[in-house]
């Protein structure tokens, strides 16, 4: 099963970057909270279940590849799952490709519901142009921020390889949890009495955070170059910050104050707080 496998440490961490689009649910989960029913009780029982499923069959999954395929096989292909249907299911393994696509939909669809609230939230809070916290008047879904997706997916996908990508992705990731964790642990420190629906043992976030910052030095040390384009991809915030958010250029905002209310009238957008003001 282990014949020509890579072992070091490097490319180890690389490969549990590469994973991270597998299990990225239990992540996502937690951009959700404000449409979920007693998110307290909810999110940690959804989670835990969905990763003792997922990590379950993805390790029958890989132990069945491993049993058919070798690794040199499984890197020349380009669905492992499509291969090893190829060579185990005879005349059914058409139906492959179809439950590979029914896959890729659903993490489609974890990832926009996911990173769209991500925006929408950031809007809200004052990190994004106002129009990115609007909500669709007829639908009640974050409008502008979805459009923002698709159109950041449709360009980085014309100009970059995926595989490259992931690497971008996974790295960014990484330093997004480990700023997320420096502040939960910062905050638990100094604000101990602070009221928490949700509150896990202190060991959790310390272990993770240990484990990240481990990923995050291996990854720079095995993908160095890859490591300086996500960062650089990621610092491209600071300048639509700057001229689009902050009153660093008050003409640029009379500008963009004009240009949201034209995509208000196109795309029949409202900020949250209106909607709920009519509805009442």
């Amino acid at each position: 099963m282990w014949e020509d496998s890579v072992t070091e440490p490097g490319a180890v961490a690389v490969a549990i970057l590469s994973g991270f689009w597998a299990f990225g649910g239990w992540n996502y989960l937690n951009f959700l909270t404000g449409e979920m029913k007693r998110p307290e009780r909810n999110l940690p029982l959804s989670i835990a279940i969905g990763m003792l499923i997922t990590t379950f069959f993805y390790l029958l999954a890989n132990v069945a590849y491993f049993a058919v395929l070798t690794p040199l096989e499984m890197l020349d292909s380009t669905a492992v799952a499509v291969t090893f249907a190829d060579k185990t299911m005879g005349q059914f393994a058409v139906v492959m490709p179809l439950f590979v696509a029914c896959s890729v939909f659903g993490a489609m669809n974890g990832q926009i519901l996911g990173n769209s609230r991500v925006y929408f939230q950031g809007a809200c809070d004052g990190c994004l142009p106002q129009v990115v916290a609007m909500i669709s008047f007829k639908k009640l879904t974050p409008a502008p921020a979805l459009i923002i997706i698709a159109v950041l997916s449709v360009f980085f996908l014309l100009f970059f390889d995926v595989f490259v990508l992931i690497n971008y992705y996974g790295l960014v990731s990484c330093l997004m949890i480990f700023a997320t964790l420096c502040g939960l642990l910062y905050l638990r420190h100094t604000r101990p009495d602070m009221e928490r629906p949700i509150k896990t043992p202190i060991v959790l976030p310390v272990s993770m955070l240990i484990y990240v910052v481990l990923l995050i030095v291996l990854t720079v040390y095995q993908k160095f170059m890859d490591s300086v384009i996500g960062l650089g991809i990621l610092s491209t915030g600071l300048p639509v910050y700057l001229i689009f958010v902050s009153n660093s250029y008050p003409l640029l905002q009379k500008k963009t104050e004009s240009i949201t209310i034209a995509l208000q009238k196109l795309l029949l957008i409202v900020e949250q707080d209106k909607e709920v003001t009519k509805d009442s």
